[in-house]
């Protein structure tokens, strides 16, 4: 595999630890757990971070990959959720090269840091199986990148909620990663799509999708 050290991988090795704390919190399975493929082979999540998704399909698909490029963060995955069934590969998306075929890849917001997303489509294709299922979910803004100073009053603006939900520790371990320069660093770098932007593109490359919410698009692989 082509392992590679890009920017973006080394935002995310920087925050790896206060990452992996906030997609515990926030980020649920559930979507990708609720499209499944009936077939349970092999499945891939592509930009898996410290493997929270991966964990998951590990229990219900016999073997699972996770890919992604930051160091850091498959530390933390090897660490902390590791099994039998389970393979973390590091590498960039954009390079990387699989032998085998899947009958499930997903992807979480991940797409807004690929500079060709028709290769990468492309090469999705070529990984599933027939019959089998891509899902993929991305940030969508109206904005493409949004000024810090908006981060930062959302940050203010969730505060209080997250301290009756989650606590006062973890309201402040949340308010400070939000805020910090790191994160803020990394979000200035961020391109996203619109809503309409992300229908059309995915729309274009893989005919006969579904979008069962906004940011996300689901295509199933015609069997021949």
């Amino acid at each position: 595999m082509t392992i590679t050290s890009q920017p973006d991988a080394n935002q995310f090795d920087t925050v790896a630890l206060e990452y992996d704390f906030m997609a515990k919190l926030f980020h649920s399975p559930q979507p990708f757990i609720n499209y499944m493929t009936q077939q349970k082979t092999c499945a891939l999540d592509l930009g898996c971070g410290s493997g929270l998704l991966v964990t998951e399909l590990a229990k219900h698909y016999r073997h699972v990959i996770g890919v992604d490029m930051s160091y850091n963060m498959l530390e933390i995955a090897h660490a902390r959720r590791n099994a039998p069934n389970i393979d973390y590969i590091l590498a960039d998306i954009e390079q990387l090269s699989l032998p085998e075929q899947f009958d499930y890849i997903i992807s979480k917001n991940v797409f807004h840091h690929v500079t060709n997303i028709a290769v990468i489509i492309a090469r999705i294709k070529s990984w599933l199986k027939p019959g089998g299922r891509l899902m993929i979910t991305d940030v969508i803004s109206s904005n493409p990148t949004p000024p810090q100073y908006v981060y930062r009053i959302g940050a203010i603006q969730e505060y209080i909620p997250n301290v009756i939900q989650y606590g006062l520790a973890n309201a402040n371990r949340v308010y400070r990663f939000r805020t910090s320069k790191h994160w803020l660093n990394h979000l200035a770098s961020d391109q996203y799509l619109s809503e309409k932007e992300f229908r059309c593109i995915f729309e274009g490359l893989l005919p006969s999708c579904t979008f069962p919410d906004n940011g996300f698009v689901i295509w199933d692989k015609v069997k021949i």
